[in-house]
């Protein structure tokens, strides 16, 4: 499989990554574990799980941060 994920890897010009189960998974439920533990700000997980996607799928600007995002509030951890 991790011969699969490397070849679509490199035709895709993308990381190999980007290509396997585990963190399709992972990004893919991102939001919804997010929401599970910040109350009231579903905006703002939205926007940072989507610039979290369109950055593995090597959309991103290549010289550009993935974002920049600030995390205010009680640490309630």
């Amino acid at each position: 499989m991790a011969d699969i994920e490397s070849v679509v890897a490199r035709i895709a010009r993308i990381p190999e990554k980007s290509v396997s189960q585990s963190d399709r998974d992972t990004l893919k439920n991102l939001g919804d574990r997010l929401k599970m533990l910040v109350f009231g700000q579903d905006n703002a997980i939205e926007a940072l799980t989507e610039a979290i996607k369109m950055s593995r799928a090597g959309l991103g600007h290549e010289h550009k941060p993935v974002g920049s995002f600030l995390f205010a509030g009680p640490n309630l951890a």
